[in-house]
């Protein structure tokens, strides 16, 4: 009885505080003018399937844990499929967020083609109905049921050979390639992007500044964290837990796949200290609109609004100009859409539109 209120404690408490934080990363993504965009809508999406497979474990696995209720054990599957299927939306979310960011570091005046709001909608309901399709195809139509085990206290896939065959390829390995193919984008995104914002600076004689370098290092550091916790998971489940006795180390290891759903609301935040104090006060935003067919044409815009989106500035202005959003350092930004090369300044830029 101990081990089961020790198991439904650690559930409540780690899905709880997912749950809030999950919570504060949507809200706090809604009120960001710079997340009006594809980047938020598949953040803000992100958010989203983490709270719900908090939510799975907070209101039904918790319940479980403590009344072990048999008419919620014997339907526990369908739950078990709504976990795996957003388990693996948030996967492909997670891969295309990766594609979203290398597509703006080396593709960048594609960028607004490739991922317009159509198409970013699009990709992510796509990734949705392969998750879905591959989730029923595999854990219900062949029988590979995922429910919930007293002896674990969470969910685990039904222990027989050809289950065991189908898992190790339809989820261990298709997830951990997902994973470290994410990793990689993410490393070589940050490298790419580094180098270019050095390389810009350099050329005008300006260091880059120590609030720079802490965010490339924050970027650097929530790709590791997001993609080592989904990798633990994954080794957890299928490596380690077999070779655990213990009860409550044993439900550990076969539930930190879901927990890390928890974990990385914590991590984006810990992260984004943007998110955190758009939360906390207004925004002073200043835009600058530079209309290049009037050379000492300059609009200058001032808002004090989180919700306002740059670009509803850009089109009440005019399609002709370059707008700066900025709060905080100086950096150095060159514009080549009008056939010349203008240096321009802006402290702290959270959102460019060129």
């Amino acid at each position: 009885m101990s081990e089961q209120l020790i198991v439904s404690f650690i559930t409540f408490m780690i899905m709880s505080f997912g749950t809030l934080a999950n919570l504060f990363v949507f809200l706090g993504a809604k009120k960001m003018g710079s997340m009006n965009s594809s980047f938020g809508i598949i953040t803000k999406n992100q958010a989203i399937c983490n709270m719900v497979m908090c939510l799975i474990f907070l209101l039904y696995v918790c319940p479980m844990q403590l009344s072990d209720s048999q008419p919620l054990v014997n339907y526990s599957r369908f739950l078990g499929l709504s976990a795996m299927t957003v388990y693996e939306v948030s996967n492909q979310l997670h891969l295309l967020l990766a594609l979203n960011r290398l597509c703006a570091v080396f593709w960048t005046f594609h960028y607004d083609q490739i991922f317009n709001k159509f198409n970013t909608n699009l990709m992510k309901n796509v990734a949705c109905l392969i998750a879905i399709t591959m989730c029923i195809g595999f854990y219900e139509v062949l029988g590979c049921h995922f429910s919930y085990n007293d002896i674990s206290w969470t969910f685990v896939f039904l222990n027989t050979q050809s289950c065991s065959t189908i898992t190790w390829y339809s989820d261990f390995i298709l997830n951990i390639s997902m994973v470290a193919l994410t990793l990689i984008i993410n490393l070589i995104t940050a490298y790419k992007a580094g180098k270019d914002s050095r390389n810009l600076l350099s050329s005008v004689g300006v260091q880059m500044s120590k609030e720079q370098k802490q965010r490339e290092n924050s970027f650097i550091r929530q790709s590791f964290f997001q993609g080592a916790s989904i990798f633990a998971g994954q080794v957890t489940y299928y490596v380690t837990a077999p070779l655990v006795s213990n009860s409550i180390l044993l439900f550990l290891d076969a539930s930190l796949w879901a927990f890390m759903h928890a974990f990385e609301g914590g991590i984006i935040l810990a992260s984004n200290k943007e998110m955190v104090s758009v939360m906390k006060k207004k925004r002073l935003f200043i835009l600058f609109c530079v209309d290049f067919s009037k050379p000492k044409g300059i609009a200058i815009v001032v808002v004090l609004n989180n919700d306002t989106s740059p670009e509803n500035y850009r089109v009440a202005l005019g399609k002709q100009c370059t707008m700066l959003c900025f709060h905080s350092r100086i950096q150095f930004f060159t514009s080549e859409r009008f056939g010349n090369s203008i240096p321009m300044f802006a402290n702290g830029c959270e959102s460019i539109i060129i």
